[in-house]
Order: structure tokens, then C-alpha cells, then sequence
């Protein structure tokens, strides 16, 4: 199946599209008064994700089939109709065209789009002339698992699904940002054309998205789309690193497009860690990329009703955060995080205390964190290299973490008895008690179940540093717009330091807690604090820009600014292009998985090694005993370990682990290169206790008897 038909891609593409049109549809119905571009990204937001949750609610009655899947258009149908009638019959739209900016931004979206489906189509199972398939630079060590959970639900026929390199255990991931494929996979599409479609669009949402938001709060159309540069081609100093010797041997230069991760932002060796938003964030990361669609339109939606008071946003922001948990856990955190700071901001501008007081508290919880900081870290340690900074940042973090609470406790009660109460209940109220009623029943059934593991929420200071010293760690990485960003700030009037203070909760939270087993998943709520470090030091570049004005050379000026600004970026994205070289799967694994995908039964348990790029569980969504140690630390399993070792006696001891075979239920057992690089192979005696049923390209697969 995994290579598809015709039929099947048609099938598949022509139900994600019935998708985007109603999403389309409705968003022309209900966002009268907003741009036409506007609506038409709103709309494509409003279908992506309507493809996402309505096949799999329907799936957790009917199980993933094209007959849950046919039902949930039914659904949607009935819903449009439904919207249809109850909104008003008269259309209040603007004119249905498009003005010169937003010619201009859909141009330059269009082109990124462009260059994105490149990319993605060069990075994801590129035929290789011997019958492999092909992975990119930035894709090969993160696609085998979301293949393994856009084929799985399809094989398994149900919702929830478990993992199929561990199948005891519930997939609790955000599991949407790849099931949105599984639901055109369903139809018989090749799992490419399955695996790219949907990241298609939302990469079209994303870069949409962010114009948007930029542009609603900057106003001004160059501000705008120098904040969306910064943000899309982030990178700091890390191309020096490429410059040494250059005149005399480009050697050190050219390895940024040849070597495997040594790109001016993601160098690990060096430290420079902050990675391009492009090329190792939206194009590997799936739920990254459809998180942040998520991201920019609760962002665009909750700004218009907090700072321009359109109150009836606050709904329709509530929703899209709602649907937010199991899409991408963290950017509901740092929505959460986000919407709670402009709420304490608009309490506090609302509140008739002077402006000043807001500035001097800050500085003095800033203080005071800095204070408790260094003391615990006097008492934990006798040098700077022996110092427990994990528990001073713990400490830390519950100081000013209790010390905004209690603000915002003094807030609240400060404005109901001023008799806000209705304006609290019907704005913020509303918005929190729709994003509990949707995003609830997602934190307590999946979320929570996973990050309750020990190596989930634990204290750990710096991210992910480790040899640089604090500020110039962030300086080398982001570059100018880290030079700027305490001036951009301190030159902001009260609105901007308003949009902007939750960077500095993020930036508290995400220094001092790690959030996922492997500390560099961080930056995964970090980014969405770079939103807004880009926003202000955008419009701060273009003051000082206007300063300029009179200087001779300031365009020239600017134009080497940005270029610093970018330059690394555009570099890893030229190795990025290029960068589809690595086999990931061998042609014998790859028709060895053809064939158990046509003639092995879907819920058939197989041994086999545990490497991570396993086409088995990727391509064929079929169950194997135990998967990769990488996967496993990520997703917070546990008791991998006494999985590995009953493979290694099974392979080498058949006859006399029977019960082995029995307790995990195993089917057929793989043996191939793989397989003996790994483990001694007894392939006497498996033949003792099964038959041979495969064997071609030194590959054999053995059926169990039983």
C-alpha cells in the first residue's frame, strides 16, 4: 500500500481538499470583516484542522477507515449548512481582491512555499536508483517515526493507536500533526504523497500566518516583512566558524553543503544550537510545523481581541487553543504562557495605577530572581564549576513564578471590585473556559499519561548549553537581533512592552525546566518567544533606520544589516536544497517491507533488530517486539531495556525461549544484515521451531509455529 496508486492519490488529495474548501467557506462566512487574503489563510487554517480532529473523532467510534472518514465529511457538511443558516444572510464583506501588499506578501509566501515542497520532496522516501528510498540531511533522524504513526493508524484500524515499536503503550505524542496524513493515506495514496500534501499547506499557513500577525501589529507593511525575514531566516554568527582560511582553502566553507549537521545554525560542536526555523524545525518536525499554524492564528485572533478590543475574537481564539494539546503540547504551553501575560498586562493598563509602578515592579522581580539566583548558588557550590544551577534556577523559577501569581491575584480582585466582573467573564472567562472544555479531555487522556514520566518536568538551567558563557552563548547564535532586543524594548511605548512581556515568562520558564527527556526540545517553547523578539526588534531596526536619515550610505547600511542578519540562514538553506543524499531504508529492507505489506496480516507481530530507520514499522505501519533507544528516551518509555535483551535471546537461543515468544505474542521473525550485525542468529534454530516463508536479497522472514 505504500507505494499507492493513481486512484489513491486522486482519492486522497480530493478529500484533503474538500477539507480546505469548507474550511474556506466558513471562514468567508464568519471573518466578513477581515481582508480577503486574511480569510483565505484563516480558512486554510479552519480546514487543516478540521481534517485533523473530525476523522479522528469519528474514528474513535466507527475505528480509521474510509467509513469514519466518509462520515466525518457528512459531518462537516451538515455543519456548513448549519453555520450557513444561522449567520447573517447579508454578507458584510470588503471587495473581493487583493491590494498591493498583499500581492506583494502572497508573492513572497508563494515563492518560500515553493521552495519548502522542494525541499520536502527531495527530503521524504526520494526513490533511490537501487530501490531505496531517500531521506534529507535534516529529516533523516526524525521521518521513520512519523511514518511509523501515519501508516500504524491505518493498520491497525483504530483510534487511539498504540506504537508500533512498543506495542503495550498508547501513542500520547501529538499524534494530529501526523494522523492528518493517515487520513489521505486511508484512501490508497503512496505514503510520499500521503507524508508531503497536508505539510505542504501547512507551511503555506505558517509563512501566511506570520505576515499576518506582523503585519496586524506592526501596521506597516516594510516593519512587517522585516520582522518575517528575522524570523524565517534566523541565524547569528555561526557562518564565522566557516570563514577561517578561506582565502587560501575552501575546504572548512564547503563542508557546510557535503557534511552531515555542520551548518552555520546547527553546529554542535561549537555550541551553536539555535537552529534555522526553516530547515531543521518546520521541515523535519511535523508537529513544529502545525503547531506553529496554530500558533500565528490564536495569535492573530487573541491580539485583535485583547489590544484592539474586538471582543468576539476571544472565541474564536479559545477554539483554535483549545484544538492546540494534541497538535503540538508545546505551543499550547506557550499559548498558555502568552495569553496569560496579556491578560495580567491589560488588568494592570486597566487597572489606574501609573504606568511607571509597572516598570519598577519588574525590575524589582528581576532583582530579587537575580538575588535568589546567586545565593542558592553560593550555597550549593564552592567554585563555578561546582555549582548545583538546576536547583538555583528551580528556586528561582518558584519565586517569580509566585510572585506573578500573587499580582495577578491582587489584579483580579482589584478589578472585580472596581464591578468588572461581567467584562472579566465575558472576555478572558470566555476564552479560558472554551480552551478548558476543548483541551481538558486531551491533557488528562494522552498528555499527561506520557509527561508524568520521571525524565518529563524535571529542573534544568542554561537549555542547552554547556560551554559557553550565559549571554554569549545567545549573542553568537541569534546575533543582531539578541544585540538589540533590551534597546528594541526600553524604546517601546507601554502597548509593545505589553506584546512582548511574555518573553520574558518563557525565557524564565524555559531556562530553568526542561519539558521533554532531551533539554534541546525547549526551543520548541522558545520559538514562540522569538515571534515576539522579532516583532520589536523589527520595528526598533526601522527607527533607528529612520534615524539615519540624512547619513549618506544608511541603504547601504541597512542592506549589510540584514544581510548579517540572515546571512547563515540562507546558507543552511543552500545545504538544506541539496541535502536530499541519505538512504535511510536499503532496497532489500524496502521489498522486504512491499511484501510483508501484501501478504502479512495487519495486526502480525515480527523480531527484528531495533534500529531506528526500520522500514518495517515505517512503511508497513506493522508491530515489531521493541524499536530505537532514540525514539523510546524521546517519548519518555521506560523498560526498553528488557525488551532488548529478550530480542538478543531470542535470536540467539529460539528453542529454548519459547515462552519468550510466546509472552510477546511474535508472528514471524525477520533475519537479515540488520539482524546479524546486532545479535548472534540461531538460524538453526529458528528453522527448529518455524519456516522459512521469505527469503530474497539475503533477507528470510520465518513464520512461528504454533
Amino acid at each position: 500500500m505504500f507505494a499507492g496508486t493513481f486512484l489513491g492519490n486522486l482519492s486522497g488529495f480530493l478529500y484533503f481538499t474538500l477539507f480546505i474548501l469548507f474550511g474556506l467557506c466558513l471562514s468567508l462566512r464568519l471573518f466578513t470583516k477581515f481582508s480577503l487574503l486574511t480569510r483565505i489563510w484563516l480558512g486554510s487554517v479552519s480546514g487543516t484542522v478540521l481534517l485533523m480532529w473530525l476523522p479522528t473523532l469519528t474514528s474513535f467510534i466507527f475505528g480509521f477507515n474510509v467509513l469514519s472518514h466518509v462520515i466525518a465529511l457528512i459531518i462537516l457538511l451538515c455543519g456548513f449548512i448549519a453555520c450557513y443558516l444561522l449567520t447573517k444572510k447579508n454578507w458584510d464583506c470588503p471587495s473581493f481582491s487583493f491590494d498591493k501588499q498583499d500581492i506583494i506578501s502572497l508573492t513572497i509566501v508563494g515563492v518560500m512555499t515553493v521552495f519548502y515542497a522542494l525541499v520536502e520532496s527531495n527530503h521524504i522516501l526520494a526513490p533511490a536508483e537501487d530501490g531505496g528510498y531517500i531521506f534529507g540531511q535534516s529529516t533523516y533522524f526524525d521521518a521513520n517515526i512519523h511514518l511509523s504513526f501515519i501508516t500504524t493508524p491505518v493498520v491497525q484500524g483504530q483510534m487511539p493507536f498504540y506504537y508500533n515499536i512498543y506495542p503495550e503503550t498508547q501513542v500520547s505524542y501529538p499524534f494530529l500533526s501526523d494522523t492528518v496524513s493517515s487520513s489521505i493515506y486511508v484512501f490508497g495514496s503512496s505514503l510520499r504523497w500521503a507524508y508531503i500534501v497536508p505539510t505542504i499547506m501547512g507551511a503555506f499557513n505558517v509563512f501566511l500566518g506570520a505576515f499576518a500577525f506582523f503585519r496586524l501589529w506592526l501596521k506597516k507593511f516594510g516593519k512587517a516583512l522585516l520582522a518575517w525575514v528575522l524570523f524565517f531566516f534566523n541565524g547569528g554568527f555561526g557562518f564565522m566558524y566557516f570563514l577561517d582560511g578561506l582565502k587560501l582553502d575552501t575546504e572548512n566553507f564547503d563542508r557546510i553543503f557535503t557534511a552531515l549537521y555542520e551548518t552555520p545554525t546547527n553546529l554542535d560542536g561549537k555550541m551553536i544550537r539555535w537552529v534555522n526555523t526553516f530547515c531543521d524545525m518546520m521541515i523535519p518536525q511535523r508537529a513544529t510545523l502545525f503547531g506553529w499554524m496554530m500558533l500565528f492564528a490564536v495569535l492573530y485572533l487573541l491580539y485583535r481581541a485583547v489590544f484592539l478590543k474586538e471582543k468576539k475574537y476571544f472565541v474564536f481564539a479559545g477554539i483554535f487553543a483549545g484544538l492546540t494539546p494534541l497538535i503540538s503540547t508545546h505551543i499550547f504551553l506557550s499559548l498558555g504562557l502568552i495569553s496569560a501575560v496579556w491578560m495580567l498586562s491589560r488588568l494592570y493598563a486597566e487597572s489606574g495605577f501609573k504606568p511607571k509602578s509597572a516598570g519598577i515592579v519588574a525590575l524589582s522581580l528581576l532583582g530579587a530572581g537575580a538575588v535568589i539566583f546567586f545565593t542558592v548558588c553560593c550555597f550549593t557550590g564552592d567554585s563555578p564549576t561546582n555549582v548545583d544551577y538546576d536547583t538555583a534556577g528551580l528556586y528561582t523559577l518558584l519565586f517569580c513564578g509566585s510572585a506573578i501569581g500573587a499580582i495577578y491575584i491582587f489584579l483580579i480582585v482589584h478589578a472585580l471590585l472596581k464591578g468588572k466582573f461581567k467584562d472579566i467573564a465575558s472576555t478572558w472567562g470566555l476564552f479560558l473556559g472554551i480552551v478548558l472544555i476543548l483541551a481538558l479531555p486531551q491533557l488528562i487522556c494522552f498528555t499527561f499519561k506520557q509527561s508524568t514520566a520521571g525524565t518529563f518536568l524535571r529542573p534544568h538551567f542554561n537549555w542547552i548549553n554547556s560551554r559557553d558563557t550565559y549571554f554569549w552563548f545567545y549573542v553568537k547564535n541569534i546575533g543582531v537581533p539578541a544585540l538589540l532586543l533590551i534597546p528594541a524594548v526600553l524604546n517601546a511605548n507601554n502597548r509593545q512592552k505589553s506584546i512582548v512581556a511574555p518573553v520574558a515568562v518563557i525565557m524564565l520558564i524555559a531556562e530553568t525546566f526542561a519539558f521533554q527527556p532531551n533539554p534541546y526540545d525547549n526551543n520548541k517553547l522558545i520559538y514562540p518567544a522569538f515571534v515576539l523578539v522579532c516583532g520589536v526588534v523589527a520595528d526598533y531596526m526601522c527607527v533607528l533606520y529612520e534615524k539615519l536619515k540624512g547619513v549618506g550610505g544608511r541603504r547601504i547600511i541597512a542592506a549589510a544589516t540584514v544581510i548579517l542578519c540572515t546571512f547563515s540562514a540562507t546558507l543552511s538553506m543552500q545545504r538544506e536544497y541539496v541535502a536530499g543524499e541519505y538512504e535511510i531504508f536499503s532496497a532489500p529492507q524496502v521489498k522486504v517491507s512491499w511484501w510483508i505489506q501484501n501478504n502479512l496480516e495487519p495486526d502480525a507481530m515480527l523480531l527484528t533488530n531495533d534500529r531506528y530507520n526500520n522500514a518495517i514499522t515505517g512503511l508497513t505501519g506493522r508491530n515489531i517486539v521493541c524499536g530505537s533507544n532514540s525514539f523510546f528516551s524521546t517519548h519518555g518509555l521506560s523498560n526498553f531495556s528488557r525488551l532488548q535483551r529478550d530480542i538478543g535471546l531470542m535470536y540467539s537461543d529460539p528453542e529454548g525461549q519459547k515462552d519468550l515468544f510466546e509472552k510477546y505474542q511474535v508472528d514471524y521473525v525477520v533475519v537479515g544484515e540488520e539482524e546479524y550485525s546486532s545479535y548472534f542468529v540461531n538460524e538453526d534454530g529458528l528453522s527448529a521451531i518455524g519456516e522459512i516463508i521469505y527469503n530474497d536479497y539475503d533477507v528470510r522472514i520465518y513464520k512461528i509455529n504454533k
